[in-house]
C-alpha cells in the first residue's frame, strides 16, 4: 500500500481540525461573554468541554474528511463554507 501524497499550504484553517470545528464551536460559546478572573474564564472553558458528547467530537472529524475534498476540489482557493 502507498500513500498519496497531496500539496497543500503550510498551514491552512480549511485543513486544520482544530479551527475547522473545534475553535468555531468554541467561538460561539464565547461570543458576547466577559471574564472578571481567570477561574471565571477557566469554568466557562470546562462548561464548553463538558457539554460536548463524544458523538460531537466523531461528527467534527467526519466533517473534516469532506472539508478536505472541498479544498481539494477548488484546488486550493478560498471557498465558502
Amino acid at each position: 500500500m502507498s500513500w498519496e501524497h497531496l500539496k497543500h499550504p503550510p498551514y491552512s484553517p480549511d485543513l486544520s481540525p482544530s479551527d475547522f470545528y473545534l475553535f468555531r464551536s468554541l467561538e460561539h460559546w464565547l461570543r458576547g461573554k466577559k471574564f472578571r478572573t481567570i477561574e471565571e474564564m477557566r469554568q466557562s472553558l470546562t462548561e464548553f468541554f463538558d457539554s460536548k458528547d463524544r458523538e460531537w467530537y466523531r461528527r467534527g472529524i467526519h466533517q473534516l474528511e469532506e472539508q478536505w475534498k472541498k479544498v481539494i476540489e477548488s484546488g486550493g482557493e478560498y471557498f465558502d463554507y
